[in-house]
């Protein structure tokens, strides 16, 4: 009867410390949802302030009164050229290769491209420095 009575006892010792230990998990559990909320409240709020920094409307209102920009009066929208049509490859039987060659390239009839000293530019940086300079 005592062995019954002590083993009623541990059990119930047993019960009671895994329902403290429970108690506790549930308590941090809350502590940490709260704290996620919180966290995607604060994360909701910047949200919001990026999007309205990032706004056009307030943009603008800054370019206009710290650097003290302008609207202009008009917009003119530019459209490139299109270069004329290919003409008809010969029918002599072989197939012909396509042009790769550049709109420049082509003006200049078949001629190399070259720059001012007469060397041909092969490189892209030294084309490219030719090419600025023209309007």
């Amino acid at each position: 009867m005592a062995s019954a009575v002590m083993l009623g006892g541990c059990l119930f010792f047993g019960l009671v410390a895994a329902h403290v230990v429970l108690t506790q998990n549930q308590f941090q559990l809350q502590r940490a949802q709260r704290q996620a909320a919180q966290e995607q409240a604060r994360y909701e709020r910047l949200r919001a302030q990026v999007a309205e920094l990032e706004s056009p409307a307030r943009v603008v209102a800054a370019a206009q009164e710290r650097l003290g920009m302008v609207s202009p009066a008009s917009v003119k929208y530019l459209t490139p050229a299109l270069p004329p049509p290919a003409k008809p490859a010969p029918k002599t039987g072989a197939t012909a290769q396509p042009d790769t060659r550049t709109t420049g390239q082509r003006a200049q009839g078949n001629a190399q491209a070259q720059g001012d000293d007469g060397q041909a530019m092969t490189d892209w940086s030294v084309v490219k420095r030719h090419l600025s300079s023209r309007p």
